[in-house]
């Protein structure tokens, strides 16, 4: 995880891909790139990094840099994890929308308080009760938080697996051939 989001961040910060136009890039050759870690917590985990095996080190200070900098490069960051508090503060705090749903402990629910501006008492309360498929979406993505139904995907069983970094950088050589 820490070597692909490395690779595709120097990529963008360096010039050598660009979603929208830049001194370097004026015309983009590239798309907006959005990761998606599953179970954060095995990947970046809260904790020190002399605490950490050098895996660990590496993949949280690649999401580091996407968390604080990539904004700027058109690169994005999803984190998914049952337990929040078990994700490294640093990358949660960075997000600026969450989608959350039951969290039945405390520890979790002071954790989500304290990386969340602006979820009230009242809101923690309805996070220990949510149902299946039910979640509060808060943050800068929307006006207020809502609560929300999760309906069931469209996909269907036996898709074709996606092959993100093939995918990406196909599409950028797609962009590439069309701009000449």
């Amino acid at each position: 995880v820490g070597s692909v989001i490395s690779w595709i961040f120097r990529r963008y910060k360096f010039g050598t891909y660009s979603a929208a136009p830049t001194p370097r890039n004026p015309v983009p050759n590239a798309v907006p790139v959005c990761f998606f870690l599953e179970e954060a917590r095995t990947m970046i985990p809260a904790g020190r990094d002399d605490e950490s095996t050098a895996s660990t080190r590496l993949s949280r200070s690649a999401v580091r840099a996407i968390a604080f900098e990539g904004r700027k490069y058109n690169l994005g960051f999803v984190l998914v994890s049952q337990k929040p508090r078990s994700v490294d503060e640093a990358c949660a705090s960075q997000a600026n929308t969450f989608v959350i749903h039951q969290l039945k402990s405390p520890d979790d629910q002071r954790y989500v308080s304290s990386v969340t501006d602006g979820m009230t008492a009242e809101e923690l309360k309805i996070i220990n009760s949510l149902g299946q498929g039910r979640a509060i979406i808060s943050g800068t993505g929307v006006k207020t938080s809502v609560l929300v139904k999760i309906r069931l995907r469209d996909s269907l069983e036996g898709m074709e697996k996606p092959r993100p970094v093939t995918m990406i950088t196909k599409r950028i050589d797609q962009l590439k051939k069309r701009l000449q």
